[in-house]
């Protein structure tokens, strides 16, 4: 019986199926690749759009109706450029951004030029930029009166990703440019102002990393008149106005509100919780809690854990104010304007002080600062004060003593000689400040030290009002400077100098070598003034103070005059003559 085979497909017909396949599915996406790719390149693209015009809103909404503009640059993002007093500013950095993964460039931040840099808030959410490179510029301005405008332009890259490191990715740029219209500027005529200002960019340097854009906006107005034709301002600016390509001037009359959000929580110090509301006008200002319920309490206490939330509302004209010790210590002060200008302002109130951020407690340390005090010239320096200026508290140790409280000082005095202070660091960010004490005991701001400054061990020296790092920098103590001012020519048997100290320390004794006429024999000197002839020149005489005489040169500007007479009458001709001055010394002070 025979068997009938089925027939197949051989080994090698397969390979060359399989092989066929591959190249049909390479093909495949090599034609797809550049479609995805494309599409990709899209997306990122309109990303990098989106976030431009997100950002260049922001500074539009700015500068529309601002009405003075000074753009400054500078490569150093945490020094802020001589900005004329005005009041605000925005910040174009082409810098790293503090926050990319990847190294990425350009951010934007905003603030009140009368705050700390660090008070600074950024334009739009960093992750708004995502992870793509920014630099921006200024593409074109126009300072022309009536006709202001300013093109800011950004330059938009991609980062990729290399063996080792992110780089951007030049061959994909992105150009975005936008002008913006200085409306309050261009429409001056019609405003009832006398502060509108111009646009000036002559500090501008398009090689520096950092443009500076420095502006005041308009004053908050009630404006009267008609809506339907634009009304008229009471003051400078515009207010809320808007204008379409025609032209045509619509207001906003409604109310507009600005608001704070205030933290209270326990410090350091425990017994610095409690608070007072302080309302300018109390029908414009309101404080709502987290649960959206409003506090109509005149006083807060912070809780001793945890966080207590507020946030207060503020309308045109009020200003808000939180007190504390019986209200005799003002903690925060905020106006309307200033809310406004600045929107999403936190503060973290504790230990009777307004801050930047939540409270975090300090952490123990040891560090010593010795203070050599050398007793000096009463006159120039009568004391040291030493106070424990930071508001924390237990956290610094004078000779073994804690001074917490504001009216606490560490006072120590000339006439008790020459010592060696110790103050011991405890806590971390605290401080110290010295000052000088004068003869009536004024005090005059020296130096301050912080903790976070110093090593462990730490020494100064101390004279004369003076700080040294060392016993060898001390310069010898002051002299009395004398100086003959004048010496009158004889005149009725009689002449006279005066001695003038501009030193900065008492003159007790002194001595004044004056060369005579001929034949000028002194008749009579005053009691308290000795009188000692050259042997060597008869005609030289010098006139020196008793000691104890209390014929004493006051320091800063202080005189004497003394007057000698001498025997005219056996000499006629003296009269009229003026003896030489040689010499003028202090001898005891």
């Amino acid at each position: 019986m025979s068997k009938k085979l089925k027939k197949g497909f051989t080994l090698i017909e397969l390979l060359v199926v399989l092989l066929l396949m591959g190249i049909i599915t390479t093909a495949i996406v090599m034609i797809l690749r550049p479609t995805s790719n494309l599409a990709v390149d899209i997306d990122n693209k309109a990303d990098e759009e989106n976030n431009a015009i997100t950002l260049f809103d922001y500074v539009n909404g700015k500068l529309r109706y601002a009405t003075d503009v000074m753009i400054v640059s500078n490569d150093d993002a945490s020094v802020m450029p001589s900005h004329g007093n005005m009041k605000n500013f925005i910040l174009l950095s082409n810098d790293t951004r503090p926050v990319s993964k990847k190294g990425a460039r350009g951010y934007a931040k905003s603030g009140l030029t009368s705050n700390p840099l660090s008070n600074a808030t950024y334009c739009v959410s960093s992750s708004l930029l995502a992870e793509n490179d920014y630099q921006f510029s200024i593409e074109g301005v126009n300072t022309e009166a009536k006709a202001e405008s300013i093109t800011f332009g950004a330059l938009v890259h991609p980062m990729k990703a290399t063996y080792s490191n992110f780089v951007i990715n030049e061959d994909k740029p992105y150009n975005y440019s936008e002008t913006f219209q200085l409306v309050n500027m261009q429409n001056r005529d019609q405003l009832n102002t006398t502060v509108i200002g111009g646009l000036s960019t002559s500090g501008y340097d398009a090689s520096k990393k950092n443009i500076w854009i420095f502006y005041e906006e308009p004053k908050e107005a009630k404006l009267t008149g008609n809506a339907s034709n634009g009304g008229i301002p009471a003051s400078a600016g515009i207010g809320n106005a808007t204008y379409d390509k025609m032209g045509k001037k619509d207001i906003d009359l409604s109310i507009n509100n600005a608001s704070i959000i205030v933290h209270f929580m326990s410090g350091n110090d425990t017994n610095k919780n409690f608070y007072w509301y302080n309302k300018s006008d109390s029908s414009k200002i309101t404080i709502f809690n987290d649960d959206g319920s409003a506090d109509t309490n005149g006083q807060v206490s912070a809780p001793n854990t945890g966080i207590l939330t507020k946030t207060i509302y503020l309308e045109e004209g009020s200003t808000f104010k939180i007190k504390a010790d019986n209200q005799n210590r003002e903690v925060l002060s905020v106006d309307y304007t200033s809310a406004k200008n600045t929107p999403d302002q936190e503060f973290w109130i504790y230990d009777w002080e307004s801050h930047n951020a939540e409270y975090v407690p300090p952490a123990a340390i040891n560090k010593t600062l010795t203070i050599h005090y050398v007793a000096g010239i009463s006159s120039i320096s009568n004391g040291i004060r030493i106070k424990d200026s930071d508001v924390i508290k237990d956290g610094i140790l004078i000779e073994g003593r804690y001074y917490n409280n504001d009216w606490e000082n560490y006072d120590y005095y000339n006439n008790n000689g020459s010592k060696d202070i110790v103050v011991n660091y405890v806590l971390e960010n605290t401080k110290i400040d010295l000052y000088t004490l004068s003869e009536s005991n004024n005090v005059t701001y020296i130096a301050s030290y912080e903790a976070n400054s110093l090593g462990d061990s730490n020494e100064i020296w101390i004279t004369n009002g003076a700080i040294y790092g060392s016993v060898d920098d001390i310069p010898p103590a002051p002299s009395p400077q004398l100086e003959v001012t004048e010496v009158t020519a004889i005149s009725n048997n009689n002449f006279s100098f005066t001695i003038k100290n501009t030193g900065l320390v008492d003159c007790q004794n002194w001595e004044v070598v004056i060369d005579l006429p001929d034949n000028c024999p002194i008749n009579n000197v005053p009691w308290n003034v000795t009188q000692t002839y050259d042997s060597q020149n008869p005609n030289r005489i010098k006139f020196t103070s008793k000691d104890g005489s209390l014929i004493t040169v006051g320091r800063n500007g202080g005189i004497a005059t003394i007057s000698i007479q001498v025997k005219g009458w056996e000499n006629p001709a003296l009269e009229g003559q003026t003896p030489t001055l040689v010499s003028v010394t202090a001898t005891k002070w």
